[in-house]
């Protein structure tokens, strides 16, 4: 089956559509970040799974007034350096979800510094080298601990 020819770049006021190699991302404006990846036919989906998570997590331990755009971006900029088809053109262009809590420590990073050199961060005493910032992070960071089920009859 031939792959149909598509144009580099479709704009809608309600979806914008980019087309490298066969490769399409769709980006829904009124969600923020909804993308798929088709390679060969075969699609992956990332339901604001990996962008989102992060997101939160930044602005809720910057504590800041509100999220900008410059926030926004900083964050869909830190998922994208974790692209797997940077690495290799054949993989997918979104990292996996099993990797999200990682993806979100690095996108709350970039979140919080940007809060920060905005002036919307309110927390105190965030950290300001890298290394330190991410353990920060983690170390707030929700773990879900299951109890066992019993079952009783």
């Amino acid at each position: 089956m031939d792959e149909p020819s598509l144009p580099q770049v479709v704009h809608s006021h309600q979806l914008r559509i980019t087309a490298r190699n066969m490769k399409l991302v769709w980006l829904q404006t009124s969600q923020i970040l909804t993308a798929r990846y088709i390679n060969h036919g075969i699609p992956a989906e990332c339901n604001n799974s990996t962008c989102f998570p992060g997101i939160g997590l930044g602005a809720v331990l910057s504590e800041c007034r509100l999220v900008s755009k410059k926030m926004l971006v900083a964050a869909v900029k830190a998922l994208k350096a974790r692209s797997p088809a940077l690495k290799n053109s054949d993989k997918p262009l979104l990292p996996d979800v099993q990797d999200v809590r990682d993806i979100s420590v690095n996108i709350a990073a970039a979140v919080i510094l940007c809060a920060v050199e905005e002036g919307l961060a309110q927390a105190e005493d965030i950290p300001t080298i890298d290394s330190d910032l991410r353990e920060w992070i983690r170390i707030q960071m929700w773990e879900a601990e299951y109890r066992p089920l019993v079952y009783t009859r």
